[in-house]
């Protein structure tokens, strides 16, 4: 008889200390690049962005396999927050847990920074990467076809240009390693 720990257990072991962390706008809704700031504002803006159902599917399947996922966004304006959980609910992500940021403030204040747990964020924007990285955490950068044109961003990466089960490879060994 063996003693000791099979590798599927370590493996579920290794997803429950991992939270991932899910960025919405320029990565769950596409993002409108020629929105203002009075424009984003604006009562209705969020209920209004389209879905970027790949990504939708990712945040379905990592929860499917185990992982912590919540949804840490940033908001901007009085109805930012009530309009995204409504968002959040039409697309069939009403049950998982979100954290909204107001504007300006870093993500990594609003989550558990003690190392007990492998922190992922997947966002569409570096210096929220930049920050996120600054705290010990893993930042994944999500090119979305409008953003990545500055060539700034070293690091980990997945593109909207890339299978969802290419995706879901990349972010599981992110996770696992």
């Amino acid at each position: 008889m063996m003693f000791g720990v099979s590798r599927e257990v370590k493996e579920e072991k290794m997803k429950k200390k991992t939270n991932f962390f899910i960025d919405m706008d320029g990565v769950l809704a596409k993002w409108r690049q020629a929105a203002s700031i009075s424009e984003i504002e604006q009562k209705g803006y969020f209920l209004n962005l389209e879905v970027e159902l790949t990504l939708v599917e990712v945040v379905l399947e990592l929860v499917r396999q185990g992982y912590s996922v919540s949804i840490l966004s940033h908001v901007v304006g009085e109805s930012a927050a009530s309009e995204k959980t409504s968002w959040l609910k039409r697309c069939g992500l009403g049950h998982i847990h979100r954290t909204f940021v107001p504007y300006g403030e870093p993500k990594s204040d609003y989550v558990n920074n003690d190392n007990s747990h492998k922190n992922i964020l997947l966002d569409d924007y570096t210096k929220n990467l930049v920050k996120w990285e600054e705290e010990g955490n893993v930042g994944v950068k999500l090119y979305n076809g409008v953003n990545g044109n500055n060539g700034t961003r070293k690091g980990h990466s997945v593109s909207l240009e890339m299978s969802f089960e290419d995706i879901i490879a990349t972010l599981v060994a992110i996770a696992e390693s």
